[in-house]
């Protein structure tokens, strides 16, 4: 094969590679722009959260049971509470697992 050919060969794989990049970070950007929304929701919860939780927590740590309409939920969100960290641990280590897969077979 000439040097022409070889070169013209080369430049249409940097082409696909380039067109298969460009495609992956539009379908990355949409899937950022999908979770924007998520992200800002999940932001308010967890402020809801945290200031239902620094109302709650002084008679949690107490060690007396809650009281009023109100008890029975309350600890049950203990108990889920309890649980929280190994839950996120767990998802953000399967999400960061998928999300490494991605990337590298992206890159092949």
């Amino acid at each position: 094969m000439d040097n022409a050919a070889r070169l013209d060969q080369e430049l249409s794989a940097i082409k696909e590679r380039y067109q298969a990049l460009v495609t992956n970070c539009k379908d990355r950007q949409s899937r950022l722009e999908e979770a924007v929304p998520l992200a800002e929701r999940f932001h308010d919860v967890h402020e809801q959260l945290s200031s239902w939780l620094q109302h709650v927590e002084p008679e949690l740590q107490s060690g007396k049971e809650p009281t009023g309409p109100d008890a029975e939920k309350q600890l049950q969100v203990s108990c889920h509470l309890l649980q929280l960290p190994t839950f996120l641990s767990t998802d953000c280590e399967h999400a960061c697992l998928v999300e490494e897969h991605n990337v590298s077979s992206n890159l092949k």
